[in-house]
């Protein structure tokens, strides 16, 4: 199409696949993304080293250039700007399409404080032309384990968490337009009919997610997602290890820290995050059974719908095969719990629980409703979605598994095989320790099932089903904020101190 050439010269100029990119280009325009970026802390990590990359540009970050969406006039920003993707074209049999993440607001309030701080998140105006970006968008193996796939950003701009459909002329609230379903939608209908996703003559592959916000918006769309894609294309023979017909595009998921709990936070003057997600749910007129999925609305009665746009319960639903992430001490929803980092007894106290349930809640994942090929990571780390960030690839379980090594162990493993050959050394490579760690994390499963009684867990999901710990990666560390080798050694201390409740775990290690 006309559109497709004129962005294909334009890539040309900002680092296509094709040509060499020079440092000092990339530099210029990281700085220029950089200066236009929003810069809004969230609780343990600043949310535009996130977009940009963290630790600075180099030429192994992926350079996206801006597409305006143009084919629904109706799928806009809070203010009424026409929303936006960022794409870089690459393996046209591979897609990654990630949406972004960046919290949420429920009344008129916090939507005002949104604008006024934060907007870029509630309006396109001002969006960079480019978008540089780490972890799993990153052009070198050793970051990502899809480095040649066409990748595709969508902007965070609806305050919905990619589920409203409501505008001002509809006479929404506040004269805001809530248009985050819309907008997914019609950036896969340009996927579709602009850019060739699903033309592949020999199948095409599509890794759908998103973080934080944008990890709950591709929970709620995932399944829809893949309907839609599937059945897009023709059905052709499976080269896999189950012979009969396969859809010609298949969807995979990666939810970064969508996950949230159903905690009270421990002081009052703290808005709960469950009567946060009801107020967004009337607010942004999220009804659409794409996005609430029938099953899961048929699940909990009228007062309780707002279960359904809620990580605890939702994932239970995604009939998708799907990669979760979710670090047992999630500095997002702690802080959502506590205000800020905890700092006192009570509040480490608090941390701990909230590890422990988060523990307790993967180990009922995948449900028996769901893939059994479904993959669950958890560090014992005190961050929240860093997929596109450098602590994707450089934070690791206590086994040394980065998000990175689990994607390309798993979900990913065939296409990481292909693009990345074997090596011994280095921060992320895939060898022969990775299946070791694997090992040794479905033992660490199986412990864990152990202590809640023969491995018979609560929930939709039945038995937790110890013994099949495929794609599990768990940190079953205690004692707080330790992320790889330090969650062992921690966990080994606790226990030649002999130290067997919470408060005295906390207290060997954090004393206050």
């Amino acid at each position: 199409s006309k559109r497709r050439q004129r962005f294909t010269r334009k890539k040309r100029f900002f680092g296509g696949a094709t040509m060499a990119r020079p440092r000092r280009l990339l530099t210029v325009l990281a700085a220029a993304s950089r200066a236009s970026a929003f810069d809004v802390p969230f609780f343990g990590f600043n949310w535009k080293e996130l977009v940009i990359g963290g630790a600075g540009v180099d030429p192994k970050d992926g350079v996206l250039g801006r597409v305006q969406v143009k084919s629904d006039p109706l799928a806009v920003c809070n203010d009424g700007s026409p929303a936006v993707y960022y794409l870089k074209e690459g393996d046209p049999t591979l897609w990654l399409v990630y949406l972004e993440g960046g919290g949420w607001c429920y009344d008129e309030q916090t939507c005002t404080k949104r604008a006024q701080v934060s907007p870029k998140m509630t309006s396109s105006n001002g969006y960079p032309e480019t978008v540089a970006m780490d972890g799993i968008f990153s052009t070198d193996p050793q970051r990502s384990p899809i480095p040649e796939a066409t990748k595709v950003f969508v902007k965070y701009c609806s305050s919905d968490a990619h589920a409203g459909d409501v505008g001002k002329e509809d006479g929404g609230a506040l004269g805001w337009h809530f248009r985050g379903k819309r907008i997914v939608d019609a950036v896969f209908s340009e996927l579709i009919s602009d850019w060739g996703l699903g033309n592949s003559p020999g199948g095409t592959t599509v890794v759908f997610g998103g973080t934080s916000a944008g990890g709950r918006g591709a929970m709620f769309h995932l399944d829809a997602v893949r309907r839609r894609l599937e059945s897009s294309g023709a059905a052709q023979p499976s080269l896999g290890p189950t012979r009969g017909a396969r859809p010609r595009v298949q969807v995979v998921g990666v939810l970064d820290s969508p996950l949230w709990l159903d905690m009270p936070p421990l002081y009052e003057s703290l808005v709960p995050m469950q009567e946060q997600t009801e107020l967004i749910r009337k607010l942004a007129g999220i009804a659409h059974p794409d996005v609430l999925d029938p099953a899961c609305a048929q699940a909990f009665p009228p007062g309780e719908q707002w279960k359904c746009l809620y990580g605890e319960y939702r994932i239970d639903f995604v009939t998708t095969r799907y990669a979760l992430f979710a670090s047992s001490y999630d500095s997002y929803q702690l802080g959502q719990l506590l205000g800020h980092r905890p700092s006192t007894k009570a509040e480490f106290l608090l941390a701990e629980d909230f590890a422990a349930k988060t523990r307790r809640k993967l180990a009922e994942l995948p449900s028996k409703r769901q893939r059994q090929d479904s993959v669950i990571y958890s560090q014992a780390c005190y961050n929240h979605a860093v997929s596109f960030y450098e602590d994707f690839y450089r934070a690791k379980t206590s086994d040394g598994v980065s998000e990175r090594d689990c994607l390309a162990k798993s979900i990913l493993r065939r296409f990481a095989d292909l693009q990345q050959p074997r090596r011994d050394t280095g921060p992320a490579t895939i060898d022969a320790g990775l299946a070791e760690a694997e090992a040794a994390a479905n033992e660490s499963k199986r412990r864990l099932l152990r202590g809640q009684g023969g491995g018979q867990g609560g929930g939709p999901g039945g038995g937790t089903r110890a013994g099949e710990g495929r794609g599990w990666w768990v940190d079953s560390c205690e004692g707080g904020f330790a992320c790889g080798a330090g969650c062992a050694a921690k966990a080994e201390d606790i226990i030649s101190r002999g130290k067997s409740t919470l408060a005295q775990r906390w207290s060997a290690i954090n004393p206050h």
